[in-house]
C-alpha cells in the first residue's frame, strides 16, 4: 500500500470538526459530550451534523438512552462478551523499546479507554436506531450502567498528510485490517494514535497476523452481530413521540448511520478491544 493520498487532510467524509460547530450543532455537540462523558464527539456525529436536521433528529431518539444508562448497560455487556483471539499483554519493556515513556503509556491507554466507550456505545445505540427504522418492535428489558467521565482532554486529531510518510503509511495499513472491501472510513482512533509512531508499528505486529488469519474480520461480524441482538431491548427506551424530521434529513441520518455502524464502528470497536487488551499493566 502507497497510496498515501486515499485520504484527503482531515476527516475523510463530510463533516463538522467541533472547532468549527456554531449554533444548534455546537449544542448538540455539548450535550453530546457532557452525556456521554467523552473528552470527543466522535465522527459519526461530526458527519451527521453536515446536516443539522439530521443530527438533531438523531439525537433527540437516542439521547434518553444514553442518560437512562441503557446504552451504557448493553455496551459494556457487548464489551464483556465479545468473542475476539486471546491477547497477551505487552511487558513494558516493548514500550520503552520503541521509544514510549510511562507517560506516553498513560495517554495512549486513555485514547484507548475512551474509543473503547464510545465505539461500543454508538454501535448499540445506532443498531437500536435502525433497528427502529426497520420497524423490529420492542423486547426485553436492557441492563442499565453508570460509567464515570473521562474528562481529560485527548491530543489532537493529526491530518495523516502532516505527519511522516512512513507513520502516514503505517496509519492507513492498520485501518485496513478488518475490513472486507476498502470503505471511506479513516478511524479517528488511528489519527490520534499517529502521535506515537512506535506504538503503531507495535499495534502493527499484533494486529497483522490476524489480519492475515481472518480473524479481525470474524470479530467484527461477531460484534456487530452483537449489536444487533442487544437492538430489540432499547427500542421501548425511545421518545414516544418521535421529533419531527424532514426526508432529506431522516435519510442522510440513516445512511451515515448504516455506512458507520455496519463497517467502521464495529471493526474499531474490535480491534480497540483486542489492543486495550494488549497494554501493559502499567499504562
Amino acid at each position: 500500500m502507497t497510496g498515501l493520498r486515499r485520504f484527503p487532510a482531515g476527516d475523510p467524509v463530510p463533516a463538522v470538526t467541533e472547532a468549527a460547530a456554531t449554533g444548534q450543532v455546537a449544542a448538540v455537540f455539548a450535550d453530546i459530550r457532557a452525556t456521554l462523558g467523552m473528552p470527543i464527539v466522535n465522527l459519526v456525529w461530526r458527519h451527521l451534523a453536515v446536516r443539522p436536521g439530521a443530527l438533531a433528529w438523531t439525537w433527540a431518539m437516542l439521547a434518553p438512552l444514553y442518560r437512562s444508562g441503557a446504552i451504557a448497560g448493553e455496551a459494556a455487556a457487548l464489551r464483556e462478551r465479545l468473542i475476539a483471539p486471546p491477547i497477551e499483554r505487552w511487558p513494558a519493556a516493548a514500550f520503552r523499546a520503541v521509544g514510549l515513556s510511562d507517560a506516553d503509556g498513560a495517554a495512549i491507554g486513555h485514547v484507548l479507554r475512551a474509543y473503547d466507550r464510545g465505539n461500543a456505545n454508538n454501535l448499540v445505540a445506532f443498531s437500536a436506531l435502525l433497528a427502529q427504522l426497520d420497524g423490529r418492535q420492542p423486547a426485553g428489558t436492557p441492563r442499565i450502567a453508570t460509567a464515570e467521565p473521562l474528562a481529560a482532554p485527548l491530543p489532537s486529531l493529526l491530518d495523516l498528510e502532516a505527519v511522516d510518510a512512513a507513520t502516514a503509511d503505517l496509519a492507513l495499513r492498520l485501518n485496513g485490517f478488518g475490513q472486507v472491501e476498502e470503505g471511506p472510513i479513516l478511524a479517528s482512533l488511528y489519527r490520534h494514535l499517529a502521535h506515537w509512531p512506535g506504538y503503531l508499528a507495535l499495534a502493527w505486529t499484533l494486529l497483522a497476523p490476524m489480519e492475515g488469519r481472518g480473524e479481525l474480520v470474524a470479530v467484527a461480524a461477531r460484534t456487530r452481530d452483537a449489536a444487533d441482538a442487544a437492538a430489540p431491548a432499547l427500542l421501548g427506551g425511545m421518545p414516544d413521540a418521535p421529533p419531527r424530521v424532514d426526508d432529506e434529513d431522516r435519510a442522510y441520518a440513516r445512511a451515515g448511520l448504516e455506512l458507520f455502524a455496519r463497517s467502521g464502528i464495529a471493526r474499531m470497536t474490535a480491534i480497540g478491544r483486542l489492543l486495550l487488551a494488549a497494554q501493559p499493566a502499567e499504562a
